[in-house]
């Protein structure tokens, strides 16, 4: 059990290691290109109109970002009528205690057949 945590840990610190890399690389690259768009639009126009695109830019991607995050998916919801039942239906619980009623009256029948001396075939 020890071993197991120790493995889920070093894992998870793998992955959050691996992501923050991840991270600072792209932000390296994103404050590249946002100096290399300021640039640019400066020499396109001037400088007013280069932090005007370049803001409005972040702006809108953060806008967009926000509504991913505020937007809630729907929760599917069962209907009780299709909900498994633990005494019916396609449960595993079902098909087990079946399976366990039919081997006990297998079991059954051939102790009565040893009993009574009768075939089986």
């Amino acid at each position: 059990m020890i071993g197991n945590l120790k493995r889920a840990a070093g894992e998870t610190a793998r992955r959050t290691a691996i992501g923050t890399a991840g991270i600072v690389c792209a932000l390296t690259g994103l404050a590249f290109l946002t100096s290399a768009a300021w640039m640019a639009l400066s020499a396109l126009r001037d400088a007013q109109f280069a932090a005007l695109v370049i803001g409005l830019g972040y702006l809108g991607f953060g806008a967009i970002l926000l509504g991913f995050a505020a937007a809630r998916r729907p929760v599917p919801t069962r209907r009780i009528d299709e909900a498994p039942s633990a005494f019916g239906g396609n449960s595993p619980a079902a098909a087990l205690a079946a399976a366990f009623a039919e081997g006990l009256s297998a079991g059954a029948a051939a102790g009565k057949r040893r009993r009574t001396g009768a075939s089986a075939r």
